[in-house]
Parts: C-alpha cells; structure tokens; sequence
C-alpha cells in the first residue's frame, strides 16, 4: 500500500510578465509555515523576493492576528490584518491594513506615511462556493471607493479536479495595472497578492503545496 502524507512546505512564488519572462522569485523565509490546522490563513509570514542577479529585493511581511475575539472587539487593530512592504529591505515603502467595515473585508493600501493610496476589497466564499466561478476579481479604487478601478487583480480557480493536479495545486494571480503606476504601488500590488493567498486560498488541505503565480 502506498500512502501520500502532506508535508507542510514554504510558499514559493515565481512573478513573470505576459511573455513569460521570469522578474523574481519569491520564497517564503519564516519557519510559520509549519503551522498546521485553522491557525494557517492566521500565521505570521516573512517572503523574501529575489531578482535574477540573486539580489533581495524586496520583503513582505505579515504581523501576528489575534483570532480570539467576539463581538465589537472585532474593530481593534490587533484582530485586522496588517502587512508591510520593504523595497529594499529595510525601507518601508507602503503598508496594507484590514478596515473594519462591518460584514465586509476591506483593505487600505497606505504610503510610508500613512497616507491611504488605494482601497481593495476582500473575497466573498459564497462567491466562488456557490455560484461556481472560475475566477474572481479584486478591483483596486481610490481610497473613498469611487471612480474607476485604477488597477486590477484576478485569481483563477481549477474547479476540474485532473487540472488542479497537474497544477500541483499552484495559485495563479494576474494583476492589471497601468504602466506609470510608482514602482512602490506595484510592488505594493504583489504584496496584496501574497497576503489574499495566504487568507483566502491557504487551507489545512493544501497547506503541503508549493504556490506560484
């Protein structure tokens, strides 16, 4: 008899352009990972992005959340996600903070300064669970919500089960920005990316997978 245990792995990412053109890599360095069970979508996480030249990059890090809370404690900083960007490391160059918001997850997008840059909504189970998409959207709008989405990120599902093996199981996220956008923000975008992977695709099922997109 054969037996295929799940072994918790790393997050490896690999960001390439629309030609298939490798930019970095990006590897998850914290020991979290080993994290099992619920606690997964929770855990602190540090990735680490290196160019081709093999030189870091970038750092994106995730601070601890509190899951022990009922009620209206719901609103205090400590129970919202909270991540930040260093690039290089050592510079921080933007942060994206959970905003509480009632029923529905949001996310500002902050400067180094605190300053709120973009706004971006959270995904809904129902959405994909229910109705049966293949993909979903996260539009990324000024920081009151209004105006058209000034970029955009798209992660696609497998719903076909021989896909989602030949896949190894890998996410994969498109994001759609625009050209003159700071260098800063899109690197900012990548970030969200990596942040909505690990809550809102990273299970205790798929937590021995390698991740790319």
């Amino acid at each position: 008899m054969t037996t295929l245990t799940r072994v918790p792995l790393p997050k490896c990412y690999a960001l390439k352009t629309n030609n298939d053109e490798l930019i970095c890599e990006m590897k998850e360095t914290s020991n979290g990972y080993k994290t099992g069970g619920t606690c997964q979508p929770h855990r602190p996480f540090t990735v680490s992005a290196v160019d081709s030249g093999g030189r870091e990059v970038a750092v994106f890090t995730r601070k601890r959340k509190s899951t022990q809370c009922v009620g209206s404690c719901a609103k205090d900083e400590q129970y919202m996600d909270n991540m930040t960007i260093e690039s290089p490391p050592g510079q921080l160059v933007s942060c994206i903070k959970q905003v509480y918001n009632g029923n529905v997850t949001m996310y500002m997008i902050q400067d180094a300064n605190g300053e709120a840059i973009f706004r971006i909504y959270g995904m809904s189970y129902t959405l994909c669970c229910v109705t049966g998409q293949t993909q979903v959207e996260f539009p990324v709008t000024a920081p009151d919500g209004t105006g058209n989405p000034v970029a955009s990120i798209t992660k696609k599902f497998y719903m076909n089960t021989m896909q989602q093996m030949m896949t190894l199981g890998a996410d994969t996220f498109t994001i759609n920005m625009p050209k003159d956008l700071h260098l800063e923000m899109k690197i900012t975008l990548i970030g969200v990316c990596v942040l909505f992977d690990f809550l809102f695709f990273d299970t205790s099922l798929r937590d021995s997978h390698q991740h790319s997109g």
